[in-house]
């Protein structure tokens, strides 16, 4: 690189200008050459950004006069996004970028992680955040998070300690660059601690074929950006427990969109029910919700805890991963473990429920129409398992016949 990394910067000049203004000259020290996108709307902005605020909402359609009444605050993030995107877009395309960092609480944090998603994934991205939980906020984006132990409101030995980390590692990730990426069509499975020991005999069988895998630990979100990237060849999906999320209490998010990249591409896929025989809880036993306290539990860690699901629950997981199959462009498969779907639903352990698994096995089977279902009886831990999911990849790819 003949030139200084340019390292772009996303921030709020009103609301926090002070804060990235110190960020500015940080990278400014470190050797860099920061490029900043004003994102703020409302307020004066306390300097002059590389892209002032006017041309961010000339990219969206619209102006500040339209946006900065104060009245559209939703709309004037929505626009902000779609003209950062843009500009981000543009510069990455012509070369001229070298990493991106973006600083603020939760408006701050899903703005610019919202933003870094049309990068490709390796090339350097950074957040300062204050925020503890991030998944809501950073969504399927490979980002690097430094966490901010106090707010970002004026600067302090704390927040002026965190920036200076921050500005030093987007510095050295600008340097070194995106890494020399290489996509390998991998096996994506998806895992949790309770099918960990099959997931890793269907890892090792495969990598015996000479394949390449990449284990995703509970969530998909991560998905999207691995099959943009070019990296997935095949999913098996062993561990869909994250469905249960919007389905057993408390309602939550519709997951009907998980693995759609997977399923508009046609990449093969194979769905088991592992884990589906709980739902997870991310909070110490004693915490756990008044409707389900009757129910069997598991203490996972001090600070979440399984609860068992019912009969009636996995049917209605069994029809949605059925009708999630249907819609498959691809070769796609379910493979069922009938002697337990985890580590806990096993003879004498909290979760045994053959009649639950039985009813989710009939449901999807029904749902999925004629999608090809396996049923083994096996656990989905166990040896015969691992053996029934590899062979019925290797049929949906063409590379076995019997």
């Amino acid at each position: 690189m003949t030139r200084p990394p340019r390292v772009l910067v996303l921030g709020t000049l009103d609301t926090k200008g002070e804060e990235f203004a110190f960020l500015r000259d940080q990278l400014r020290a470190a050797g860099c050459e920061p490029w900043v996108v004003d994102l703020g709307i409302l307020g004066v902005p306390a300097f002059a950004a590389e892209f002032p605020r006017e041309e961010v909402l000339r990219r969206a359609g619209t102006s500040v006069g339209e946006m900065a009444t104060g009245a559209r605050r939703g709309d004037a993030i929505d626009a902000v996004i779609v003209g950062g995107r843009e500009i981000v877009r543009e510069l990455h395309a012509e070369g001229v970028i070298d990493g991106v960092i973006a600083m603020g609480g939760g408006s701050g944090t899903t703005v610019g992680t919202t933003i870094m998603e049309v990068l490709p994934f390796g090339f350097p991205k950074l957040v300062v955040t204050t925020l503890s939980h991030l998944l809501p906020h950073v969504h399927g984006v490979d980002v690097v998070v430094v966490r901010t132990p106090v707010d970002l409101v004026g600067l302090n030995a704390i927040t002026r300690a965190t920036i200076r980390q921050a500005a030093a590692a987007i510095t050295g990730m600008a340097r070194l660059g995106a890494p020399d990426f290489e996509a390998v069509r991998s096996v994506v499975i998806t895992c949790l601690g309770v099918t960990t020991p099959g997931v890793m005999k269907v890892r090792e069988r495969l990598q015996q074929l000479g394949r390449e895998v990449i284990v995703l630990h509970y969530e998909t979100l991560e998905l999207g950006t691995l099959v943009e990237a070019g990296a997935v060849g095949a999913v098996l999906d062993l561990t869909p427990n994250e469905i249960t999320r919007g389905m057993i209490h408390p309602p939550g998010p519709d997951d009907t969109d998980r693995l759609r990249a997977v399923r508009e591409r046609g990449i093969p896929l194979v769905v088991a029910p592992g884990a589906l025989d709980m739902t997870l809880h991310f909070m110490p036993a004693g915490d756990r919700p008044d409707a389900l306290a009757d129910r069997p539990y598991v203490v996972h860690s001090p600070d979440a805890t399984l609860i068992r699901t019912t009969r009636e629950e996995q049917a209605r997981l069994g029809r949605v991963l059925g009708a999630q199959l249907q819609t498959a462009r691809g070769a796609v498969a379910a493979v069922l473990p009938m002697a337990g779907f985890s580590i806990w639903d096993a003879p004498g352990k909290p979760f045994e429920q053959p009649d639950a698994r039985e009813a989710l096995a009939t449901e999807l089977t029904n749902a999925a129409g004629g999608v090809p279902v396996v049923r083994v009886d096996a656990s989905i831990n166990d040896d015969r398992f691992a053996d029934a999911v590899v062979d019925t990849l290797l049929q949906l790819e063409g590379r076995k016949t019997t």
